[in-house]
C-alpha cells in the first residue's frame, strides 16, 4: 500500500511483506518455472478465487506486467543519462557566463522529469531474467534426437558435424 509523507510525496523502502501475497508470488515463480504457461498460471489462480493486483482478477497481461516494467526501466535509464547531461550543458553555460530566462524554465523542466524518472527507477521491480518454463523439455528432445542420430551408423557422421554438436554448453547462475 503506497503512503505518502506531509508533502504528498510517495514514502520509499517502508514495506512489510504480506505472507499470503508472497506464497502466491512463490507459487507462480514455481509453476512457471514448471513449465506452466501465463494463462494456466491466471486461469488456476482465477479458479481457485485469489484476486490478483488491485483485487482483480488474474489475466496472461497481469503476468506480463514485470517483464514490461523492466523493459521500460531500460528506456528510463536511457532517458535519465540524457536529462541529467543536459543539465550538465545547462550548468556549464550559466558557469561560462551565459545565462537566459528561458535556461531556468529548460532546467527546472529538467530537473522536474530527472526527479519522476528517479522515482520511476526506485520503484522498478529488481531485473530478472526471463526463463522460457518449456526450455528444458526441448533442450532433453534435442538431445535425445542427437543421441539417437549418433548411434545411426548412416547417420553418425553427419550428427557429429553438426554445429548444435560442436557447441559447448556452460550453465551460468
Amino acid at each position: 500500500m503506497k503512503q505518502f509523507d506531509a508533502r504528498g510525496e510517495p514514502i520509499r523502502g517502508d514495506r512489510e511483506i504480506d505472507a499470503h501475497q508472497a506464497e502466491v508470488v512463490r507459487r507462480i515463480f514455481c509453476a512457471f518455472a514448471a513449465g506452466v504457461g501465463p494463462r494456466a498460471i491466471a486461469r488456476m489462480l482465477n479458479q481457485e478465487g485469489i484476486l490478483g493486483p488491485e483485487g482483480k482478477l488474474w489475466s496472461d497481461t497481469t503476468n506480463r506486467l514485470n517483464r514490461e516494467w523492466r523493459s521500460n526501466g531500460d528506456a528510463w535509464k536511457a532517458e535519465l543519462s540524457k536529462v541529467e547531461k543536459q543539465i550538465a550543458q545547462i550548468v556549464e553555460a550559466i558557469a561560462d557566463g551565459m545565462y537566459h530566462p528561458s535556461m531556468k524554465q529548460k532546467m527546472t523542466g529538467l530537473e522536474a522529469r530527472k526527479a519522476e524518472l528517479t522515482a520511476l527507477l526506485a520503484d522498478a521491480p529488481a531485473d530478472t531474467p526471463d526463463i522460457l518454463p518449456s526450455a528444458a523439455s526441448i533442450y532433453a528432445r534435442k538431445v535425445a534426437a542427437l543421441t539417437v542420430a549418433l548411434n545411426q551408423p548412416y547417420e553418425r557422421h553427419e550428427a557429429a558435424e553438426a554445429p548444435a554438436a560442436r557447441r559447448k554448453i556452460t550453465g551460468r547462475p
